[in-house]
């Protein structure tokens, strides 16, 4: 099985909610209106220019054109002006005539270059020999200067991509030795450089002196005279600017990072607040300014973004909205002294779920453009029964008002975007004033900029750097593995003898380990069947009405009794037919009782179930599972990390396998935490001093060897380096621009020297 690989990508998000007022034992009075919404810093403008990509019609894996939605987003997702009036049309979110373009790209990913426009026709640039030496002109189709172009011209040469991986830029023609030798001058994008490439005069070739570069394509002109030449036909590019807007960065968000993170920078050596703040201000800056960035390299075409992309972000809005509404249910529930109603899972989304790998093909794209309005039992105020529709539309209202709130009480918005989002607030009001509005509503959310801003904002953020990341993954390369296998060993049997901690701390970050240095660690995967949402919201429901532990447990064990479970199909859930947990146990427990025999079998059985039954996103391609700690909290072991249910029902597994009771490979019965039911599966259990070798497989399911694994680590490593050398270039670009990063610590005096008292014992 071809391994398939998940980068991960820390990513700095800022966060702008309201901190909390207690640190260090201390509590801050504050004066919310003149202190909290003060901006302590200011990124101001940037022009960033970039150029302009042809774009294509983007078609699905049968060649049909995939349409776009009336929707009122541009291409980008972004909020259109007439968004308004999209929202009221009776077509909204149906197909539009138009389709959806993407970038086109060529040889391994490189944009073609749109040539300038004139008058409807693209402007190319020639060159003509004059007394006076070469000069270019610009020439479209059928005008005075076009007799001259060459037929074999395609615009799909002006951007090459030769074997060294370059990227060069057509310039014209170089000559030698009074016009008798020549050559095609080219410049290399990477530095400026020019280099040289084969030019034929007329089918014929005269190099020369000229030190001629031939994995650069062969260029062609014809001579028409001697004094009147065109060279191969190059297209001028357009240029576009990017301003970005203006960020502000307010004290509340200061507050919060130095009441959650300053202590952390003390440990590592910071010695006064002073420095901790300039540490801040840097880091909100660069996340700004990258993720700025960013969003001018998906318009140039390098960084990709397109329908899958766009699709990810809605999505999240409308799990984020969901998730806000089943809080808002429990809130409705307390009020009215009654239970929620069954909301779940028929009236909710069906999640989208990984395939099984395929072994042609990991990048898988969407071809579709979501909506929400595709699933209209998701939609909130349509349901037949009167209990629930009631629920749903009480929901939909209160979250209306808790946005009206969150804009007037949020201290970290400006006085131009507060406006924009009471408009935005006082429509949806009047909208949600008659029962027939809601559902029109909640299906339109997504459009507006208050709500993207709440449910959309972070993971946008994080697939636009996520894009420009993967665009320069293009050029890292892993170094050698054996000697990367080497380096790992004998740094892991330093580092793990002599400080177990670190041993520990490698095991619970899913580290690819080669030396083990005790037997404290084994690891398991499992199924997770859920609660509903609406059991999930019923439940809290319950905690908080003041039962008692064995109270919440008896109404947990009897919500588990009546969960619905699906199996997937195409990595959504087959609502063809339900399934009690009993039944879906009956199933795996045959599949695995099968395949007992064989732990390689077993596990790959498992692997297989995973993905018809499992809900839960972290056990998904995750080839070791999840590491338990044989020792309980209780008995002296490390913190608990997982349900105490869940970490009981693993060490039994490990107890049972230590026993000769069991194999590699065996489950356990399923097991209820709040989450839902849990069936277990024993996946690695490694002896004291064990040895991986590069060759050895990382466990019994024969997927990913040893030096696969570290070759995959290593690439990460490189271009997370990669990665991180670009934001920090990008901070110092713009640090040392005037004007650009502007931070006002005069606003934050006072705090500074509460904080200095509190972080160091310094009252100056």
């Amino acid at each position: 099985m071809k391994k398939r690989t998940i980068i991960k990508l820390t990513v700095l998000i800022l966060a702008v909610a309201i901190a909390a007022t207690v640190f260090a034992g201390c509590v801050f009075v504050y004066d919310e209106d003149t202190d909290l919404s003060q901006v302590i810093l200011d990124i101001n403008s940037v022009d960033i220019t970039y150029e302009v990509p042809l774009t294509e019609d983007y078609t699905d894996s049968n060649g049909n054109p995939v349409y776009k939605l009336n929707d009122g987003l541009d291409e980008y997702g972004n909020v259109a002006d007439n968004v308004k009036d999209v929202r009221a049309s009776d077509n909204f979110a149906k197909p539009t005539t138009e389709v959806v373009q993407t970038v086109k790209r060529t040889h391994d990913g490189a944009a073609i270059h749109k040539a300038k426009v004139s008058d409807g026709k693209a402007v190319y640039v020639g060159y003509v020999t004059t007394a006076d030496g070469i000069k270019s002109v610009e020439t479209t189709e059928g005008d005075e200067n076009w007799q001259y172009r060459l037929q074999q011209e395609t615009s799909d040469e002006y951007f090459v991509e030769p074997i060294s991986g370059e990227e060069f830029r057509f310039e014209g023609i170089a000559y030698n030795g009074g016009k008798t030798a020549y050559a095609a001058r080219w410049t290399k994008l990477s530095d400026g450089k020019s280099v040289y490439g084969p030019l034929a005069v007329n089918a014929t070739q005269n190099r020369g002196d000229f030190e001629i570069d031939d994995s650069l394509p062969l260029i062609n002109y014809d001579a028409a005279n001697d004094s009147f030449r065109w060279t191969e036909l190059t297209p001028a590019y357009e240029t576009a600017t990017y301003t970005t807007e203006k960020g502000e960065i307010f004290k509340s968000a200061m507050i919060m990072y130095f009441n959650n993170y300053a202590q952390n920078y003390v440990a590592q050596g910071y010695k006064n607040a002073d420095d901790i703040f300039d540490r801040f201000i840097n880091m909100f800056s660069t996340s700004y300014l990258a993720r700025q960035e960013a969003i001018a390299a998906i318009k140039s075409g390098n960084a990709e973004w397109g329908v899958t992309e766009i699709n990810a972000v809605n999505k999240a809005i409308y799990d984020a909205i969901d998730d806000e509404l089943n809080s808002i249910y429990s809130e409705i529930s307390l009020g009215r002294g009654e239970d929620v109603p069954e909301i779940s899972p028929a009236e909710t989304p069906s999640p989208t779920y990984p395939t099984p790998p395929s072994e042609t093909d990991e990048d898988v794209r969407d071809y579709e453009v979501w909506n929400v309005a595709q699933t209209p039992e998701r939609i909130p105020g349509n349901d037949a029964n009167p209990a629930r529709a009631s629920y749903e539309r009480a929901a939909v209202r209160k979250l209306v008002d808790d946005l009206e709130d969150y804009v007037e009480d949020q201290y970290a918005m400006n006085d131009e975007d507060r406006e924009t989002y009471r408009k935005e607030v006082e429509e949806m009001s009047k909208i949600v004033e008659k029962d027939e509005g809601i559902p029109k509503l909640y299906a339109s959310l997504y459009t507006y900029k208050i709500i993207r801003l709440i449910f959309g904002d972070a993971t946008e953020n994080q697939l636009q750097l996520e894009a420009i990341r993967n665009y320069m993954g293009r050029d890292v390369e892993s170094d050698d593995v054996q000697t990367v296998y080497n380096e790992q060993l004998s740094e892991q049997r330093s580092n793990f003898d002599s400080n177990i901690q670190s041993y520990y701390t490698a095991c619970g970050n899913n580290d690819t380990i080669l030396y083990f240095a005790d037997e404290e660690y084994f690891w398991v995967k499992h199924i997770l069947i859920p609660l509903s949402d609406a059991q999930q919201a019923s439940l809290e429901a319950e905690k908080q009405r003041g039962k008692s532990d064995e109270e919440v447990e008896a109404y947990r064990e009897n919500l588990g009794k009546n969960v619905v479970v699906y199996k997937h199909k195409d990595g959504e859930n087959d609502t063809s037919k339900t399934y009690t947990i009993d039944e879906a146990y009956d199933e795996i427990s045959a599949v695995m009782s099968a395949a007992a025999s064989s732990p390689t079998e077993a596990l790959t059985k498992f692997d297989e179930l995973i993905y018809v039954y499992n809900t839960d996103p972290g056990i998904f391609d995750n080839e070791m599972g999840y590491a338990v700690t044989k020792t309980p909290a209780l008995n002296g072991g490390a913190t608990e990390t997982y349900m105490i249910e869940f970490a009981t029902a693993a060490r039994e597994l490990y107890a049972r396998y230590k026993a000769g009771e069991g194999d590699i490979g065996m489950i356990s019965e399923p097991v209820m935490t709040d989450y839902g039911w849990h069936i277990l599966c024993l996946n690695y259990v490694p002896q004291a001093g064990q040895i991986r070798s590069i060759n050895e497989y990382l466990t019994a399911a024969n997927q990913t060897t040893v030096g696969e694994a570290l070759a995959v680590d290593n690439y990460n490593t490189k271009l997370n380096a990669k990665f991180n050398a670009w934001q920090d270039g990008i901070s110092e670009e713009y640090r040392a621009m005037d004007g650009i990063i502007v931070p006002h610590k005069e606003r934050f005096k006072s705090r500074l020297k509460e904080y200095e008292e509190n972080l160091f014992g310094n009252d100056d």
